[in-house]
């Protein structure tokens, strides 16, 4: 199989409770994984993090931009965007002009 894209998949929570719950790390994984050979998509790496949404501040998201960057991702995934940040809209936006840059 030849795959036509590559992703970096960058799977969050806000909480040690939502771990647990039903949109935990492991099932966001499942889902995109699934989602990804269906799909003929190639994770590079998944990067997994469990940090507030009022922290800006965070390693695994920082490491999965540079990783994308550095490996030619075509995509980095957030799989539940709104848990990227309180203030995700802005947060998003710089994140994607960021990318954008290294096309």
């Amino acid at each position: 199989m030849i795959e036509k894209y590559t992703w970096v998949l960058l799977c969050r929570v806000s909480t040690k409770k939502q771990e647990k719950e039903w949109n935990s790390l492991e099932r966001q994984e499942k889902r995109w994984k699934e989602f990804a050979k269906y799909k003929w998509i190639k994770i590079l790496k998944i990067f997994k993090e469990t940090f507030s949404g009022k922290v800006d501040n965070r390693t695994q998201t920082e490491e999965a931009i540079q990783f994308a960057i550095k490996n030619k991702a075509n995509y980095l995934i957030i799989p539940e965007i709104d848990r990227l940040t309180r203030s995700w809209p802005i947060t998003y936006l710089q994140m994607k002009k960021r990318l954008e840059k290294h096309k």
